[in-house]
């Protein structure tokens, strides 16, 4: 018997890595997202409403006047109004009560907006050369309205909102996919690009914008049990072709160290085994012992025995006992019986 051994280099098969046995790894992906909501800080005014009011004209004249319906009433703000509907003035009154006739009509700026509003006694004039007007109380009704609008930064603000958060999570998100038998091959992780849609663009109208982003992790991952299992059978084999067709192995000695890892982030490692091996005189070999020994004395015979390099011990039985002590001159008289350990390996 004698002990031999082998060892072997295994780990993930990696582009520019080379090792006795390879195993593919497996890939794996998973794709992350998150949303965000910004409220809009931009704004825009716009006019809104018509300002209206009433005006009280009068009328020096000693006949009745009617003022139609969409008359020009102009403003020293250079805003022009109209009459709403027609106006009958009652003629003037030199003699008897001495009054002039007068009337109220309700008009409205020709504009819309806050610039149509005026405080009671500002809209007063003249029409034509005799008609004299006034507005006794405030024309209004005309207003900005505010609208809030997206604007750059907003859009900006709340697309970086969402690829920080995508980056954030992205990396773990993707661990979690890992099964729990598997083990992520270092380096392997590509993160990709984030792809972010925003629900409007700067300028528009709105009271908030929001967007929502998507990010693909891709990797590859080995199962470290299986690496080793594989590794260990093959260790085994390397054993057995070690030995050849000349050895047994014994069984109960194989022994299987613990892997070491290689240098370097790739998982990787190097495993030896061992074992005591047996021996085995081939057919040819007996015939090869019993060609040598025929004819030749004891003595002769066990120095033949002794130097065999399979043979660990011997012994050498002659009968009938009275015979010489020789062997046989002739090689069919001869038996040669094999053992190994205390079992007969064969016999002839």
């Amino acid at each position: 018997e004698e002990p031999i051994s082998a060892s072997l280099t295994y780990g993930v098969a990696i582009s520019g890595e080379s090792y006795d046995i390879s195993v593919d790894p497996t890939s794996l992906s998973s794709e992350s997202s998150a949303e965000a909501t910004r409220q809009a800080t931009g704004e825009r005014f716009e006019p809104a409403g018509t300002a209206a009011g009433t005006i009280q004209i009068t009328n020096p004249l000693t006949n009745e006047v009617t003022i139609p319906a969409g008359t020009e009433i102009p403003g020293a703000n250079g805003v022009t109004y109209y009459t709403a509907e027609d106006v009958r003035l009652p003629a003037a009154d030199p003699f008897g009560s001495q009054s002039f006739g007068s009337g109220s009509v309700g008009v409205y700026a020709g504009i819309i907006g806050p610039n149509g509003n005026l405080d009671a006694g500002a809209l007063t004039g003249q029409l034509g050369t005799q008609m004299f007007y006034t507005n006794p109380g405030a024309i209004a009704g005309g207003r900005m309205d505010r609208y809030p609008v997206i604007n750059e930064d907003d859009v900006n603000a709340v697309r970086g909102e969402v690829e920080s958060a995508l980056a954030e999570i992205a990396r773990d998100e993707f661990m979690q996919e890992i099964p729990e038998s598997m083990e992520l091959v270092p380096g392997s992780i590509e993160i990709g690009q984030p792809d972010v849609e925003v629900s409007a663009s700067a300028g528009d109208d709105g009271e908030s914008v929001s967007a929502a982003g998507t990010i693909s992790v891709s990797g590859q991952v080995y199962d470290p049990s299986e690496l080793h299992e594989i590794a260990g059978s093959e260790a085994d084999r390397q054993l057995a072709r070690q030995g050849g067709s000349e050895h047994i192995l014994l069984a109960e000695s194989v022994t299987l160290r613990d892997p070491t890892d290689l240098p370097g982030e790739t998982p990787a490692f190097k495993i030896d085994v061992e074992a005591m091996a047996r021996k085995v005189i081939t057919e040819s070999e007996r015939e090869a012992i019993i060609g040598q020994l025929a004819g030749l004395s004891r003595s002769e015979a066990e120095a033949i025995l002794e130097d065999h390099p399979k043979v660990e011990r011997f012994q050498v039985d002659i009968q009938p006992d009275w015979l010489l002590d020789r062997m046989p001159e002739i090689a069919s008289r001869i038996d040669v019986h094999v053992s190994s350990g205390e079992s007969t390996a064969s016999t002839r």
